[in-house]
């Protein structure tokens, strides 16, 4: 009789789930922390996740560092702090990935749910990336949970932040906070924001009004990552974008610090990829002064040129 009540629910549950208040679903808030910023070229070092009820119920958490089996570059360790020292004990992506679907799927016998858990990411794009890669590597079983982008959400919600940067809001909405950049600490962090944007919404809104207003993505593949990434790109991508199209070079003008703005300098590169990380866009491009690939902050071009591909 059990059984049957309970695949009723599930069924039921899936019929009306994006109908459901969101004050009745179970949200996973994560984030990863990694070697860089490409998800085809650098690893995972860490994983962490919050389960839990709009409520402030907190149902379970996941956290686990990441042996990438590569050295952690020192520009990645001086933003999140973990060193080749920290995880040489710990386990490869192979061995965690596989733990944490398990986990995130998981049901609690004591939930009025059977439903899959809604997956809120700050930027969700870039850390689903990292995941969708490492379950193509490993064959893994694609999830298929539905996910929602607090950075995408905060673009429609809040008008009067300097930006929408994790950090930035966390303090504009007063929430408390002791660290930032490591996964777990902005797990929370995301729980927090999340919180604070739905009381911004009408009363008993649903997954199906978050869809309305800014979008959801899926696990396995963000349904409609590409139109909201064109929307919201700054102007100088679309030139990036164009140069990347016709494989032609740029010239920069560029300054490695804000504070060092007369201090730039001017740079030939063959552009590679727009990337995102925690709320600021890089070029992934080849410098032809360096002699390597190398990344540019968007935001610290102060000059852009697309040249001739006889130039």
């Amino acid at each position: 009789m059990q059984t049957q009540n309970t695949n009723a629910y599930l069924s039921q549950s899936q019929d009306n789930f994006m109908d459901t208040p969101l004050s009745k679903l179970v949200f996973v808030a994560f984030d990863t922390e990694t070697t860089g910023l490409n998800p085809e070229t650098d690893k995972l070092v860490e994983i962490a996740a919050i389960k839990f009820l709009l409520n402030g119920k907190i149902i379970s958490t996941y956290t686990k560092l990441i042996n990438p089996q590569i050295a952690i570059p020192e520009k990645a360790s001086s933003v999140h702090g973990i060193t080749d020292d920290m995880v040489i004990n710990e386990k490869p992506i192979d061995d965690v990935l596989p733990d944490f679907i398990s986990w995130l799927n998981e049901k609690n016998d004591w939930l009025d749910t059977n439903a899959s858990p809604v997956i809120l990411a700050h930027n969700a794009p870039f850390d689903l990336s990292f995941l969708r890669t490492a379950i193509n590597t490993l064959n893994l079983v694609n999830i298929e949970n539905h996910v929602i982008c607090t950075l995408r959400l905060s673009y429609k919600l809040v008008n009067d932040s300097p930006n929408h940067q994790l950090r930035t809001l966390t303090e504009y909405f007063g929430i408390q906070s002791s660290s930032y950049h490591r996964a777990l600490a902005d797990s929370h962090h995301v729980v927090g924001l999340f919180t604070k944007l739905v009381e911004k919404l009408p009363t008993d809104s649903t997954l199906a009004h978050i869809a309305k207003l800014c979008g959801l993505l899926n696990a396995s593949g963000a349904t409609d990552e590409t139109s909201y990434k064109k929307a919201n790109l700054p102007r100088e991508c679309t030139q990036i974008q164009e140069a990347i199209d016709a494989k032609a070079k740029l010239r920069l003008h560029y300054t490695s610090s804000k504070s060092t703005i007369n201090k730039n300098t001017e740079r030939i590169v063959t552009p590679l990829s727009i990337l995102n990380s925690r709320g600021n866009y890089y070029l992934s491009a080849y410098c032809h002064l360096a002699g390597e690939d190398r990344t540019f902050r968007i935001d610290r071009i102060i000059k852009l040129e697309i040249m001739s591909n006889n130039g």
